[in-house]
């Protein structure tokens, strides 16, 4: 009697979901960012690549904004290379004042050195005079008492006078030399120094030049091209123009899925099950990639049902068994992760299966269900 209350009881309390299962699969609810451009041009570079991941601010890619006249010259490209011919005549003339200041240095140099070396003969030169004179001068002074004491003429006294004389004119004369080549010199290492100067001078005047030459180029460019850079992180997903494609104004270029998912869960319902679902209906849901057994199904509520049909001959849908006209229905899963031997997250693409619970009974209801089902048939 006691395990008979018991069944009872166990059979009035212990519920039983009568479930639909419904194919589907997980989409991001805001959908990937379309990166577009506003104006006209043509695409000159694409900087990324179907998954690749970008970073707030990343250059996705570049457009040409080129101003043609009504004969198709691009004035863009001429002023271009108006400036690049420009840049490269600086180029050539600093590489041409560098040589001729090497050549005039080395010739400014190597003249001091001459100079240098003829200081040091001429300097020699005087201390061998300057000794010589000093014999000079000490031998006329013994032929001086000599000729006063009659032991020598005065022919011979002022002969040799003469050639103590040709020693001092000797003498001046290197002093002279010696004066000169000081002055040559100095004159000389004011114009390497002059050398110096004017060649820093002429390279900072045609860096100057370069300067405002890229200065001009960036602008150019700037007022040419458009740079289109992410405006949130995720990864690309689509690229739909390549260099020389045409742009039209707001037509997607580039296609990035947000690192931030809102995912759903999609799943296509077919006419005679649509009006058996209602907003805030709940589900289980089995993700195809995972062994429900090991990882569970997971809780989701209805939160849309869209009220036009898809005719799989007429719309790409994401599922390809399907055959027949369905209803789109949107199911927000309670937690975006599956937990089990791991933990992974949700993410766009993965294919589920969606058991929608149609009715909730228990288990004394689901046994009589077939007697309920007789019901008005029976007389």
């Amino acid at each position: 009697m006691l395990l008979c209350l018991i069944l009872v009881i166990l059979l009035a309390s212990v519920k039983y979901r009568e479930t639909l299962p419904l194919p589907g699969v997980l989409e991001n609810a805001g959908g990937d960012i379309k990166v577009s451009s506003a104006q006209p041009g043509v695409v000159e570079s694409v900087n990324v690549s179907i998954g690749d991941f970008v970073e707030v601010g990343t250059v996705l890619l570049t457009i040409g904004r080129s101003a043609f006249d009504a004969s198709g010259v691009d004035h863009t490209e001429q002023d271009s290379q108006r400036l690049r011919d420009r840049r490269q005549q600086l180029a050539d003339q600093k590489e041409w004042l560098g040589r001729q200041f090497l050549q005039q240095t080395q010739l400014v140099v190597e003249r001091i050195k001459q100079s240098d070396a003829r200081t040091i003969e001429i300097e020699a030169g005087k201390a061998l005079i300057q000794r010589q004179l000093a014999i000079s001068e000490d031998q006329l002074s013994r032929l001086k008492s000599l000729t006063d004491g009659g032991g020598l003429t005065q022919f011979e006294f002022e002969k040799e006078q003469m050639r103590h004389l040709e020693l001092l004119s000797r003498q001046t004369g290197l002093n002279r030399q010696a004066q000169d080549i000081i002055l040559d010199s100095q004159s000389l290492r004011a114009q390497l120094l002059r050398l110096q100067i004017d060649h820093e001078t002429s390279n900072k005047e045609i860096a100057e030049q370069l300067t405002e030459l890229e200065f001009q180029q960036a602008v150019l460019s700037r007022n040419s091209s458009l740079a289109l850079v992410a405006h949130a992180a995720g990864v690309v997903s689509g690229v739909m123009a390549g260099p020389g494609a045409r742009v039209v104004p707001g037509e997607p270029l580039i296609y990035v899925q947000p690192q931030e998912l809102n995912v759903l869960a999609t799943v296509f319902v077919t006419g005679s099950a649509v009006g058996k679902l209602e907003p805030g209906q709940q589900a289980l849901l089995r993700y195809d990639s995972f062994d429900h057994h090991s990882y569970g199904r997971y809780e989701a509520t209805i939160v849309e049902i869209e009220r036009s049909s898809l005719d799989p001959r007429d719309h790409m849908l994401p599922l390809t068994q399907i055959g027949e006209p369905v209803f789109r229905v949107s199911l927000r899963p309670n937690q975006h992760y599956v937990e089990g031997p791991d933990i992974y997250p949700l993410l766009p693409g993965m294919t589920l299966t969606a058991d929608v619970v149609m009715h909730e009974m228990t288990l004394i209801q689901f046994m009589f269900k077939p007697f309920l089902g007789l019901r008005g048939k029976l007389t």
